[in-house]
């Protein structure tokens, strides 16, 4: 049916319209980035218990860049079974607003950053990432 086709269509429009509204709000908040890396073995694809590095970006000239740079972004959907090689989270004074994880490893030349509940994701090219934490 062509109009199941439309509807399907416009549920992922809203979705992707939501998400990426939702992400433009939380930056709106956010005062502080705070990101951590991970050493993964053998099979793990998460392991938040063995920080590598731990970073925090409250300068504003690098909030403005990642702001920039997420503006860019577009919302993908559902990646399954990406690896957490760095956390990255969101907070407003105090109080962490949302995280994300990251994987650097499954897409050559590039970082996903995903929702913990693995529904949203988003391409980065992996210098930009790397960029962005310095």
């Amino acid at each position: 049916f062509p109009s199941h086709d439309i509807t399907s269509t416009k549920i992922e429009e809203n979705n992707s319209n939501y998400n990426t509204n939702f992400l433009k709000k939380l930056r709106l908040k956010t005062n502080r980035i705070e990101i951590c890396s991970y050493s993964l073995s053998g099979n793990t694809s998460e392991d938040t218990t063995s920080v590598f590095e731990q970073k925090n970006i409250i300068m504003k000239e690098k909030l403005k860049a990642f702001n920039i740079l997420f503006d860019t972004l577009k919302v993908g959907g559902y990646y399954c079974c990406p690896k957490t090689h760095y956390t990255m989270k969101l907070f407003d004074k105090n109080k962490m607003l949302k995280r994300f994880n990251v994987d650097t490893f499954e897409m050559k030349n590039k970082a996903l950053i995903f929702d913990t509940s693995y529904q949203t994701s988003y391409i980065i090219s992996l210098k930009d990432w790397r960029n962005l934490i310095e």
